[in-house]
């Protein structure tokens, strides 16, 4: 849908602004190059075939001193009679065709670039590898630009050397409806990547190496629309992912990444952005959020994600869109989120009565809870949806709309006919794999040996286990008490932290909810405490 090409956008923005910053940072005064520097540039502008670039050098002429060269602008610290080093590079929308120095790489850490601290080869259609050697060879780089090129291969391992890093983008670029069709195109770009219906852009593929996690500074990774992703991988991201503590954007959108979401994932403090929508994920979403205070936009639509909606979702929330998966149970859970704008859902197996309303929800505008053949029950108050969202939602004229007050595909406005604890709730069934029913109390849940059944299970009580990887079991737990993620093998049942008490921080493992009356109030990233409304 159209939402995520928005939030794409917003990363390329955000990129920019601190591109800017950087470079005003930088030296910009004219000066004699450090010879390391000037055989590095000769060498990266020889390879991406910048022919400007490597006559002007070839000529003796000094690259320091702001935009040479047809548009390349070249940033140094110049230091005395130590020569200048260059600081930052930007080689962007210039058309470059070449490869990445490959061998080359190996001489830039000890000739040149040591110094580099911005690198900007973007809106270009520089192919075939990136080298192990040439990422190696900047050690000190902070922003590392790469989107919309044609590089293939797979993400160095040698990335994780890169710990000073604070932007990473590899975008792959737009699609080509976009690129020939949306206004927001700059026409100049329209044809830079071949005609419609040819795929253009950045093509990496394997899984995303667990070097990742060592870029402990990371601000903003964006590696959507690759190809990303193995089927053999257990994990969809590397779990490594829960060292980024700095993170604050996120978008892997648009690959082929399977397997589950990491629980390390659910635990960075300051991401506000999350974009894992269009892969091939598997499983249950992380049941613990709690510690996600910053997360405002969270997308995980066009996946294939089991399991109930968690309990403890990231309670700063504006955007949740989850639709096209294949969860169950109850979509009530999200009256918790006092801030939610926009709750896409539609096109799930979510069941039971709908007791959410405005009222709960006094910021919702916008929610879709179409094609959930198992809702049922009156139908709620909810916000009708403006021109304006249909207009950015529905954007599929193959697909009929689905935002509210379309109930397609569900029972709402029939009485519900719950299922009691004990009797079966859903059939495996050669015609119809979605028709899962609510429980009157419990949870629908697999048992072992059933062949397909699924049996009401009265929810957990204290200390019994409500989760966790080949988990067959109630998944909800009783009255006052909440799902506490352990590891990824067990979750139990906890109850509310009471008055004064912890109830949520990095490492801690007791109940992140508290007793009523009582909100849980954050003091860092290691602790938060419940204290009265």
């Amino acid at each position: 849908m159209m939402m995520t090409t928005t939030t794409t956008t917003t990363v390329v923005g955000f990129t920019a602004l601190v591109l800017a910053r950087g470079a005003l940072a930088v030296d910009a005064r004219s000066g004699l190059v450090a010879d390391g520097d000037r055989a590095a540039l000769a060498a990266l502008c020889a390879a991406v075939g910048c022919d400007a670039c490597a006559l002007g050098l070839a000529r003796g002429e000094e690259p320091c001193g702001g935009s040479i060269w047809g548009g390349v602008k070249v940033g140094c610290a110049c230091e005395g009679d130590a020569g200048c080093r260059v600081k930052t590079l930007v080689m962007s929308g210039m058309d470059l065709r070449g490869m990445l120095p490959g061998e080359d790489g190996r001489r830039l850490e000890r000739d040149g670039f040591g110094a580099l601290e911005v690198l900007d080869l973007s809106s270009n259609a520089i192919r075939g590898d990136i080298p192990e050697a040439f990422i190696a060879s900047m050690p000190r780089l902070r922003e590392l630009y790469l989107n919309l090129n044609l590089f293939t291969g797979e993400i160095p391992r040698s990335i994780g050397s890169l710990t000073e890093l604070v932007i990473l983008n590899i975008d792959g670029g737009f699609t080509p409806k976009q690129i020939f069709v949306e206004s927001f195109v700059p026409a100049a770009k329209r044809s830079t990547y071949g005609e419609p219906g040819v795929y253009f852009g950045n093509q990496l593929t394997g899984s995303i190496p667990t070097e990742i996690g060592k870029l402990i500074n990371l601000r903003v990774l964006n590696l959507h629309r690759n190809f990303l992703g193995a089927r053999g991988d257990s994990y969809a991201l590397p779990r490594s992912i829960g060292n980024l503590k700095r993170l604050e954007i996120m978008d892997v959108s648009g690959n082929q990444l399977y397997g589950r979401i990491p629980n390390e994932l659910s635990a960075l403090p300051r991401l506000r952005q999350l974009n894992l929508d269009d892969n091939f994920m598997s499983g249950p979403i992380p049941p613990d959020w709690s510690q996600a205070l910053a997360l405002e936009s969270f997308i995980l639509e066009g996946n294939r994600l089991t399991g109930t909606l968690p309990d403890a979702l990231p309670k700063n929330l504006t955007f949740l869109d989850l639709h096209e998966n294949a969860l169950t149970g109850s979509v009530n859970s999200i009256s918790s989120l006092k801030r939610l704008e926009i709750a896409l859902l539609d096109r799930n197996r979510l069941s039971g009565p709908v007791t959410i309303s405005s009222a709960d929800l006094p910021n919702l505008k916008t929610i879709s809870l179409a094609n959930n053949p198992g809702l049922c029950g009156d139908v709620p108050t909810l916000p009708i949806a403006s021109d304006e969202a249909k207009a950015a939602e529905c954007d599929k004229p193959t697909e009929p709309c689905q935002l509210w007050p379309v109930t397609l595909g569900t029972k709402l406005g029939q009485a519900c006919q719950c299922v009691e604890v004990g009797r079966a709730c859903s059939v495996l069934s050669l015609h119809d794999d979605t028709g899962e029913r609510c429980c009157a109390n419990g949870s629908c849940a697999e048992v072992p040996y059933a062949y397909g059944v699924k049996y009401c299970l009265p929810c957990s009580e204290e200390n019994q286990k409500c989760g966790g990887a080949f988990f067959d079991g109630a998944r909800c737990c009783a009255r006052d008490l909440t799902c506490t993620w352990v590891n990824d093998y067990s979750s139990v049942c906890r109850p509310c932290s009471a008055v004064w008490e912890q109830c949520g921080g990095s490492y801690f493992s007791g109940a992140k909810c508290c007793a009523v009356g009582n909100a849980c109030v954050f003091f860092s990233e290691y602790y938060s405490q419940c204290q009265p409304m």
